[in-house]
């Protein structure tokens, strides 16, 4: 198996370089932050919140795996990682994305039953149902990845022109179903859902528009607040910059392969430039159309400064005492009991 990547202009390689390490920059601190807030402020423990938090995990592992071995592949034009490296990275490109698509899909249920059924909120994303929920988004797209390669019907195999590595049945008629079957489970499916469940928040907020502009954060007709329904708008643009971001052209891609057999190599890198900028869209959608999210976040941000400085206070303070006691010591007893006197009579 070669591990040479397709040979690429010099040019395009600098640009893709670029990207790839500074959309992984991005990525880890920016998701990192949104767990850190999330973590710090009781205020920002919901379980709309907890989601959000399990988004960015996802997108922190990609910054910590599968980014980092696309970047270095892009940079050495070669693969350095050997074929563990690449059953690795095969793993984890699709098998993150997945997890990722169904958790803004789960987040779409949670707007769903938040806006329009609020009186079952609280049954329905109970916290123990909630984390069950969450540990199925993470097994079931394991399993489906990993089935065929622990019953040896296909392994993960580096693909130069792609400069990725992808899931190759050793018997090519079982390659097509199970494209077709991840495609419906793990993009149709979601998407779906996704579309409906906006669908019907978008028309019930806007059949209540009037009535919600004079709730003022109060419960109304929709049962829920003004906030909540703010939540549900940043959210929906999360999820809209998450989609808009890599399903034009993974659907396109789709279709190319379909026709061609192959997938060219500059729409391959394309996408995994596009598939990086989803996720690190999050932390600036949701940090930025997020009020409550930015509230914390300014308290936060200046712990550290405000630590220095209450620490360099103090110690001016006991260096000032030190040296007003070290002056006593010199001027003797005689002086000392003046001083002494002194501090009595002063009130």
């Amino acid at each position: 198996m070669s591990y040479q990547v397709h040979p690429r202009s010099t040019t395009w390689v600098v640009l893709e370089s670029i990207a790839l390490v500074t959309l992984n920059i991005i990525i880890f601190f920016g998701n990192f932050i949104i767990c850190l807030v999330i973590y710090k402020s009781k205020r920002l423990r919901t379980m709309t919140n907890m989601l959000v938090v399990t988004l960015s995990i996802s997108d922190l592992i990609t910054a910590s795996i599968t980014l980092p071995m696309a970047a270095a592949t892009s940079i050495l034009r070669r693969w350095i990682y050997g074929s563990i490296g690449c059953q690795v990275f095969g793993f984890c490109s699709k098998y993150l994305v997945h997890v990722s698509l169904y958790i803004i899909t789960l987040i779409a249920l949670n707007r769903y039953v938040r806006i329009i059924k609020p009186s079952l909120y609280k049954k329905v994303f109970t916290l123990r149902r909630s984390v069950a929920l969450l540990a199925f988004i993470w097994v079931m797209p394991a399993l489906v990845r990993i089935i065929p390669i622990l019953t040896s019907s296909a392994r993960f195999v580096f693909v130069s022109h792609t400069a990725t590595c992808i899931l190759a049945f050793y018997e090519k008629k079982s390659q097509f179903p199970y494209t077709v079957f991840a495609t419906l489970v793990f993009i149709a499916l979601p998407m779906l859902v996704i579309i409906v469940c906006y669908a019907a928040v978008t028309r019930h907020v806007r059949k209540h528009r009037q009535r919600i502009s004079s709730v003022r954060g109060d419960q109304g007709d929709l049962g829920v607040s003004i906030e909540e329904v703010k939540v549900t708008r940043t959210l929906f643009a999360l999820v809209f910059t998450f989609i808009l971001c890599w399903l034009p052209v993974s659907v396109a891609l789709i279709f190319v392969k379909s026709a061609t057999g192959s997938i060219p190599t500059l729409a391959a890198r394309v996408l995994s430039c596009l598939v990086a900028l989803s996720s690190a869209s999050t932390p600036f959608v949701y940090g930025v159309l997020n009020r409550p999210f930015r509230k914390e976040f300014k308290k936060i941000l200046p712990l550290c400064c405000r630590g220095n400085r209450t620490f360099d206070s103090e110690s001016a303070w006991n260096l000032g005492l030190n040296a007003r006691d070290s002056a006593r010591n010199r001027q003797g007893p005689g002086n000392q009991s003046s001083n002494s006197a002194e501090n009595k009579c002063s009130p």
